[in-house]
């Protein structure tokens, strides 16, 4: 019987480096655009908390001589990485506010976003972020 070696099966050392190396080299250049895009997702959905709130206190103030606070308008707290607040600076004027909540949407670059009692939309940062 002659001496035979059977075929090897499975990878060598060499490309399963390979492999790992490219499955590095896209992990590095995707989890940037990831947490960008989450980021994003995170202020647009603080955004549309913030219409969402102001509707409210407009709703609130048809029936009373003053703007609300959260408790009295009765909003539920949201599960996005922002912490709300309403300031009621007159029975005229309210502002609310969402400030980050999260180490990683603190990197945002609007900052805390806040809205006030004629629906204008701004940021902490307008310079880097002119349309919240």
């Amino acid at each position: 019987m002659p001496n035979s070696i059977a075929p090897s099966q499975g990878y060598s050392l060499l490309q399963l480096l390979i492999a790992l190396l490219l499955f590095s080299l896209f992990a590095t250049l995707a989890l940037p655009n990831y947490q960008t895009a989450m980021r994003q997702s995170a202020r647009s959905a603080a955004k549309a908390e913030l219409l969402r709130l102001a509707d409210l206190q407009a709703q609130w103030r048809l029936s009373h001589t003053q703007y609300g606070t959260l408790a009295e308008i009765q909003a539920a707290a949201p599960t996005i990485p922002y912490q709300f607040a309403v300031t009621v600076n007159s029975n005229q004027a309210f502002s609310i506010t969402a400030t980050p909540a999260t180490d990683a949407q603190q990197h945002d670059d609007c900052g805390i976003l806040q809205v006030t009692q004629d629906i204008r939309l701004s940021s902490q940062n307008p310079q880097s972020c002119p349309n919240p």
